[in-house]
C-alpha cells in the first residue's frame, strides 16, 4: 500500500474576497483631519492654503 500524497491548500475566491473586505480603509474623523491639517500648517511655518493643508491631511490619513 502506497502512502497518500499530501495535498496543498489553495485559497479560494471566497476566502480572497473576505480578506479584501476586512482590510477596508477607515475614514478619518473630522477632528483627526483638522488636527493633522493644523500640524501641516505649523510645519510649513504658519503658511499655506487651508484647503491644501486639509486635502494633504485627508490624503495622508486615508493611506
Amino acid at each position: 500500500m502506497e502512502p497518500k500524497a499530501k495535498t496543498k491548500k489553495v485559497a479560494t475566491k471566497k476566502t480572497t474576497t473576505r480578506a479584501k473586505r476586512t482590510s477596508k480603509k477607515v475614514k478619518p474623523s473630522f477632528e483627526q483631519i483638522q488636527a493633522r491639517a493644523f500640524e501641516i500648517y505649523n510645519e510649513k511655518g504658519n503658511q499655506g492654503s487651508e484647503m491644501e493643508n486639509w486635502l494633504q491631511a485627508e490624503k495622508e490619513l486615508t493611506k
